[in-house]
C-alpha cells in the first residue's frame, strides 16, 4: 500500500482501478480530488473507407482507443486483419503499438512521444521517398485535430482525417473546476492507475500544454505500461 501523506492534495481519475486506492485516502481524510471518467462511444461511417483501405500507404493510429474501435469495425465488416499486410502502420508510442500487437498488427514507425515534431521525425527517418506521392489515413477522436495531419498536408500528402470513437466526460460541469485546481498548483501528487488515466487527462487539456501544467505536480504511475504512457506525452 503507497503511504500517503497528510500534507499532500492527491488527484485520481473515477474508474474501478482507483476504487482501493480512493477509499484508502478517504480512511485517512487525506485530501483528495476526484476526476471524473471519459466514456467512449463507437462511430458508424462509412464503409466505403474500410473497404478501400487498399488506396492508402499510411495508418496512422493516434492513441489506444483508435485501435480498439478499427479492429471492431473489421471484424464487423469481416475484413481479415492481414489484409492490412499492406499498408505502412504509424503508432502514436509504444502503448498504442503493444495494443496493435495484442490484435497481431504490426506498427512500422513508434514515435517515442506523441509529440509532433518527434513524430514527424520519426517517419522522416523511415520514408525516404518523396511525402508528395503518399496517402494517410489517420484514425482520431471525433473532436480532435492532431497537428500531424496538417504537417503532413504540408508536405503535399493525401491526408484523411477518420474520427472512429467520440469520448465525453461523465460530469463535464467539473471539467472548469479541476483544471482550475491543477493550473493553480492546488494538487500536489497525480496517480495514474492505467494507461488510458493518461491519454483521458491529455484530452481534457486537448491542445494546452499538459507539461507545463503539471511540472510541479508529483506523477504517480502505478505500473510500467502507464509510467511508458506518461514518458510518451513527455510527463515524468
Amino acid at each position: 500500500m503507497q503511504n500517503f501523506s497528510a500534507e499532500k492534495t492527491y488527484a485520481l481519475f473515477a474508474n474501478p482501478f482507483n476504487k482501493k486506492t480512493i477509499s484508502d485516502l478517504a480512511e485517512k481524510n487525506v485530501e483528495t480530488v476526484i476526476f471524473p471518467g471519459i466514456m467512449t462511444e463507437e462511430i458508424e461511417f462509412e464503409a466505403t473507407i474500410i473497404e478501400s483501405l487498399s488506396n492508402f500507404d499510411w495508418l496512422v493510429f493516434t492513441d489506444v482507443y483508435t485501435v480498439e474501435y478499427f479492429v471492431n469495425a473489421l471484424e464487423k465488416k469481416g475484413i481479415e486483419l492481414f489484409e492490412l499486410d499492406a499498408l505502412r502502420v504509424l503508432a502514436f508510442g509504444e502503448s498504442v503499438a503493444d495494443r496493435l500487437r495484442f490484435s497481431q498488427l504490426h506498427a512500422d514507425v513508434i514515435p517515442s512521444t506523441v509529440k509532433t515534431s518527434d513524430v514527424l521525425q520519426s517517419l522522416q527517418d523511415y520514408i525516404f521517398e518523396d511525402f508528395s506521392e503518399l496517402k494517410f489515413l489517420i484514425l482520431k477522436e471525433e473532436k480532435s485535430q492532431p497537428e500531424i495531419a496538417e504537417e503532413l498536408k504540408r508536405l503535399n500528402s493525401t491526408v484523411t482525417e477518420l474520427g472512429i470513437y467520440f469520448a465525453k466526460v461523465e460530469d463535464e460541469n467539473e471539467i472548469p473546476k479541476l483544471k482550475a485546481l491543477l493550473k493553480g498548483g492546488a494538487i500536489d501528487e497525480f496517480i495514474f492507475s492505467t494507461h488510458f488515466d493518461v491519454l483521458n487527462l491529455a484530452q481534457m487539456f486537448q491542445a494546452e500544454n499538459l507539461k507545463d501544467i503539471l511540472d510541479d505536480v508529483t506523477l504517480t504511475a502505478i505500473d510500467n505500461l502507464t509510467l511508458q504512457s506518461l514518458k510518451e506525452f513527455r510527463l515524468t
